[in-house]
C-alpha cells in the first residue's frame, strides 16, 4: 500500500475507528431521581453492503472469494486508494469496491437479551433535557451494551437506552424470534441474524400461542396429523415447541407466493404452526436444536 492509501487508512481509522470508545450520556431513573451519568461504550468499524457485492482477492479483481449480502457487514481493516475497503474475511482478508458498501461501525455487545415483562426504554432528549420512554414488549429481543447497577444499556430496534435489568432475561447463542404481527421469522446465531424469512402462523381460528417456548423434537420425513386424523400432512422437518405447534416446511400444500399476501395467515393460516418455504425451514433445521429457545410475540 503507497503513502497516499496509508495516510488515507490512518485518517479513516482517527475518524470512525478500529476499537474507540464512544461516549453514550443517559439518565437513570432511580427512586423518582434523575442521575445523569456518563458511559463509554466500545465499538468497531465494519464495511456494510450497500447491495449483494463480491469479494475479491485483490484489488486486482482477478479472483472472487465471496459474496457479502445486502446489509450484512466485515469487519473493516484498512482504506485502499484505488477504491476498494480491505476487510477480515474467514481466515484471510478480502477486498471489496468501495461505491457498493459503506464505512460505518457496531456496537460491540455483551449478549442478547428478551424482555421476560412489557418495560420501558428510558433515554435522553439532548435537544429538550427531558427523559424520552421508549415502550418495549414482552418477547422482544435486544442488545446488551453494559450492565450499570440494576440497569441495562441496551439497543432495541435501533434505538439505545437503559431498562431494568429484572425485566431482561440474557439468551443462549442460537434462539428463534417470531413475529405474528410482521408474519416474520428471526434466526440468531452468535448475535448475528442468520435467517429472516416470511412465515404463515395459525388462522384467526386457531392461533399460534405467544410466549417463550424452547423445541423438544427435531423430526425429519414425518407426517403431521390433525385431531381426529382431520388431516395428514407430509413435511421434511417439524421443530416442535408447544403442544405440538412447531416450525415445518409447508411446500407440499402452500405456494411460495402465498407468504408475499398481507394478513393471508388471518383466514388461511395453519393450525397454530408456523409454516415455512422449504429452504427457509431445513436452513433453519442446520442451527435449531432441542432446547433451543423460540420467543413467539404479536
Amino acid at each position: 500500500m503507497n503513502k497516499k492509501a496509508k495516510l488515507a487508512a490512518f485518517i479513516m481509522a482517527s475518524l470512525i475507528g478500529a476499537s474507540v470508545s464512544d461516549k453514550v450520556y443517559a439518565n437513570e431513573v432511580v427512586d423518582k431521581e434523575i442521575i445523569n451519568q456518563d458511559y463509554e461504550l466500545s465499538k468497531t468499524s465494519v464495511v456494510k453492503a450497500i447491495l449483494d457485492t463480491n469479494i475479491y482477492d485483490s484489488v486486482e479483481c482477478k479472483k472472487v472469494i465471496g459474496t457479502l449480502s445486502e446489509g450484512k457487514t466485515l469487519p473493516y481493516n484498512c482504506l485502499w486508494d484505488e477504491g476498494f475497503y480491505e476487510v477480515r474475511y474467514e481466515d484471510g482478508i478480502g477486498f471489496l469496491k468501495c461505491n457498493d458498501c459503506d464505512l460505518t461501525y457496531k456496537y460491540n455487545i455483551e449478549n442478547m437479551v428478551t424482555f421476560t415483562n412489557d418495560t420501558l426504554l428510558y433515554q435522553d432528549d439532548i435537544n429538550t433535557g427531558k427523559v424520552n420512554k421508549i415502550e418495549i414488549e414482552k418477547q422482544n429481543v435486544g442488545k446488551l451494551l453494559k450492565t450499570v447497577g440494576t440497569w441495562s444499556m441496551v439497543e432495541v430496534d435501533n434505538e439505545i437506552g437503559f431498562v431494568k435489568t429484572s425485566d431482561t432475561d440474557i439468551l443462549d447463542d442460537t434462539f428463534v424470534l417470531i413475529d405474528l404481527s410482521d408474519q416474520e421469522l428471526k434466526l440468531y446465531h452468535e448475535n448475528e441474524i442468520v435467517l429472516d424469512c416470511p412465515i404463515i402462523s395459525g388462522k384467526d381460528k386457531t392461533p399460534s400461542h405467544t410466549g417463550d417456548f424452547n423445541v423438544y423434537q427435531k423430526r425429519y420425513d414425518t407426517v403431521l396429523v390433525g385431531k381426529n386424523n382431520s388431516y395428514r400432512s407430509p413435511v421434511d422437518v417439524f421443530m416442535p415447541y408447544f403442544e405440538g405447534e412447531g416450525l415445518h416446511d409447508a411446500y407440499r400444500w402452500r405456494n411460495d407466493s402465498e407468504y408475499d399476501i398481507e394478513d393471508y395467515y388471518k383466514n388461511h393460516g395453519s393450525h397454530g404452526c408456523i409454516n415455512m418455504k422449504k429452504d427457509d425451514a431445513l436452513f433453519a433445521a442446520e442451527y435449531v436444536e432441542v432446547g433451543t429457545r423460540v420467543l413467539v410475540k404479536k
